[in-house]
């Protein structure tokens, strides 16, 4: 008897076909449905991500308004779709664009919100920090032996050896012209661990190339001539700065009950503020945040970023 035997044929029915492509679409359906979410979940995150970085402009230039102790402050035409929701700086127009001031030395916290035309909300509260002086305030408003006494603790420096180290609090007593940084005896490089107190005025000669100190106090007239650099964390002085083709690098303030008279060629930085009761002209302070007071008991109403 002869058996017949079939051959298996690799492959589909018509029905598994069928089922493959039906699941295969579902997945498909199923996948787009996912992706196209993510993408709209992406952009909408991004609409309010780009939302809120304009909110903290708009409220940027608010507070750089008030801190130019402008009468009112307002949002910029540049964002017509925002408005201010809450303050406690002052009265707010019926279009909710302005803020007429009620006090600019109010001591109080200071808080704005705005809102845009989509929902998106920022709030901004920020104190009014004032300066803070760490030092006696009667040494800097008048050259007094009273105000010398301050400095009692200090040691007296001999002006014959600025090459040293000056390794604690320093003072000298009498004017003090250095030499010549490059001359025979002359020292181009001074340096005071601590700081250092001037009592009668401070001459820096010619190529000083460092004359580094923490903080720097002078009762008189500062002048430093040209190719010397002063480094300080502060500078007090009661008098008047002449700087030649030298410069000047503070880290933190400038204090200068005087004018200040600057070479063109000359060069001042200054991290945070200088203060200053005279006058000043000159393009070296571009960008330098500047106070001017009448008198140096005015000091604590200069604001403080």
């Amino acid at each position: 008897m002869i058996f017949r035997q079939f051959r298996q044929e690799n492959g589909m029915t018509l029905v598994e076909s069928l089922a493959t492509i039906s699941l295969f679409a579902i997945v498909i359906v199923l996948s787009s449905t996912t992706i196209f979410q993510i993408m709209g979940n992406e952009e909408t995150v991004s609409r309010q991500v780009s939302s809120t970085q304009v909110a903290n402009i708009v409220l940027s230039d608010l507070k750089s308004q008030y801190n130019d102790k402008d009468s009112s402050i307002c949002i910029d035409d540049a964002f017509p779709s925002f408005s201010i929701e809450e303050n406690s700086i002052g009265e707010l127009s019926d279009d909710k664009k302005c803020i007429t001031i009620n006090d600019h030395n109010s001591s109080q916290a200071l808080s704005i919100k705005v809102k845009s035309d989509t929902g998106t909300e920022v709030s901004s509260t920020w104190e009014k920090k004032r300066l803070k002086i760490t030092k006696n305030i009667n040494m800097l408003q008048n050259e007094t032996d009273s105000d010398k006494e301050d400095f009692n603790d200090y040691i007296e420096g001999d002006d014959q050896n600025l090459c040293i180290i000056f390794t604690e609090d320093t003072k000298f007593i009498d004017y003090v012209n250095t030499k010549n940084g490059n001359s025979k005896n002359g020292c181009n490089v001074i340096t005071f661990e601590k700081n250092a107190a001037f009592m009668n005025g401070l001459r820096l000669h010619n190529h000083i190339n460092e004359f580094i100190v923490e903080d720097l106090y002078i009762f008189g007239d500062l002048t430093i001539q040209n190719h010397t650099h002063i480094y300080a964390d502060n500078l007090f002085i009661i008098g008047n700065i002449h700087l030649g083709k030298g410069s000047i690098t503070i880290t933190e303030n400038m204090y200068v009950d005087g004018n200040i008279n600057f070479h063109p060629n000359s060069n001042i930085s200054i991290t945070k503020n200088l203060f200053t009761t005279g006058t000043y002209s000159a393009p070296q302070l571009s960008g330098i945040s500047v106070c001017r007071v009448e008198t140096l008991d005015d000091l604590s109403d200069c604001p403080v970023e």
